[in-house]
Order: structure tokens, then C-alpha cells, then sequence
């Protein structure tokens, strides 16, 4: 009986081992690779403010028509757009990817909530702003610019509450492997108490026959 105890809890021991490497696998899957993507298209959509920046900033000053006007540098615009571009197209990938995945009711909301303000960030301040920059216009790019900023203003909250809600699975997931894990537990030292009770019992039991005359 004893080894049968201690036999079935060493086969239980085993898939308890499988479960939890089961679990991690799961978290790392559904939340931190997600969790990764869309920390990576953050930074991507931060960059591209920041290349707008970057071409405004390098400028000089030229009279037309007795008037000073700000000229940018043309070829740190035209890298700037360019990067800009690879950077949308960069983040489009990293997007069909994320959407790729199983989602909640709850993440797909968020999903197109983000989609969408995303999406006026691009069309509506981004791709004008890449014309802009090719073209040479200053005061336009610098309106666009300042439009890249309200706009990110609103998709940054977006994909920010994404994060958070993986994240928050990922603590559940984390919390029930846990609270599993202590009761399986619980129930192994409960067994392994049991099975030295017989076998106390028992000794005790053989013990007294053999003696009793």
C-alpha cells in the first residue's frame, strides 16, 4: 500500500511538472510575446515623432522676398520620410501578427479601438507629413508634426491599455498555476502523512502479533 502511495504520488508529481511547463509556455505565448509586439509598435510609432522632429531641427535661415524663411536640410527630410515609411510599414507587419492571435471579446474591442486611432495617426498627420518633408515644406511638416502629437496623444493610451490587459492575464494565469500548484501540494504531503501512519500502524499491528504469546 505504502508504495503504492508513494507511487502515485511520484505520477502525480509528473503531470503536475507537465501542467505548469504547459501554463509558462502558455503565458509566454498569449501575453509576452503580445506583450513584446506591442511594446515594440510603441516605440516604432514614438520614433516616427521623433525622426519629425529631427528634420525641423535641422534647418537654416534664407530671405525670400525680403522675408526670412526656415529651409530644411532636404537630405535629412528626405531620410527622415524614408524612415518614417519603413517604420509604418514596420509596425503594419507587427500588427497583422498581434491580430493574428486568439483574442477575448474584451482585447478585440481594445484591438480596434486602437486600430483605429492608429490609423488617423497615420492618414491623418504621418503619410502628409511624409510629402511635406520630400517636398521641402517647413511650416506644413511642423503642422503635421504637432497633429503627430495630438494624435499619438490619443492611440498612446490605446495600445497602452492592450499592454496592461496582457499583462493582467498574464498575473491570472500566474495566480491560478500558483494556487494549483499549493494544493497539489498540500494534498502530496496529506497522502505521504497518511501512508507513514499505516505504515506506523502496521509495524505496530506486526510488531504486537509477533510478540503476543
Amino acid at each position: 500500500v505504502a508504495v503504492a502511495v508513494v507511487g502515485t504520488q511520484a505520477v502525480v508529481g509528473l503531470y503536475e511538472l507537465s501542467n505548469a511547463n504547459q501554463t509558462l509556455k502558455d503565458v509566454y505565448e498569449y501575453n509576452m510575446q503580445p506583450v513584446e509586439s506591442l511594446g515594440k509598435i510603441n516605440v516604432l510609432m514614438m520614433e516616427n515623432r521623433t525622426y519629425l522632429r529631427v528634420a525641423l531641427s535641422e534647418v537654416t535661415v534664407e530671405n525670400e522676398a525680403k522675408k526670412p524663411v526656415l529651409v530644411m536640410n532636404q537630405q535629412i527630410a528626405n531620410d527622415s520620410a524614408t524612415a518614417v515609411e519603413k517604420n509604418i510599414e514596420a509596425i503594419n507587419e507587427l500588427w497583422k501578427g498581434y491580430i493574428a492571435t486568439s483574442m477575448t471579446s474584451e482585447e478585440k474591442s481594445l484591438a480596434n479601438k486602437f486600430a483605429s486611432s492608429r490609423g488617423n495617426f497615420v492618414k491623418e498627420a504621418l503619410k502628409p507629413a511624409v510629402a511635406t518633408l520630400r517636398a521641402g515644406h517647413y511650416d506644413e511638416t511642423k503642422a503635421y508634426a504637432v497633429k503627430a502629437r495630438e494624435l499619438y496623444n490619443i492611440a498612446g493610451p490605446d495600445i497602452t491599455a492592450l499592454t496592461k490587459l496582457q499583462s493582467d492575464d498574464a498575473k491570472k494565469s500566474y495566480q491560478a498555476a500558483d494556487s494549483h500548484y499549493k494544493t497539489i501540494q498540500m494534498l502530496t504531503f496529506g497522502g505521504l502523512a497518511g501512508a507513514i501512519a499505516f505504515l506506523i500502524w502496521l509495524g505496530f499491528i506486526i510488531t504486537h502479533s509477533v510478540t503476543k504469546p
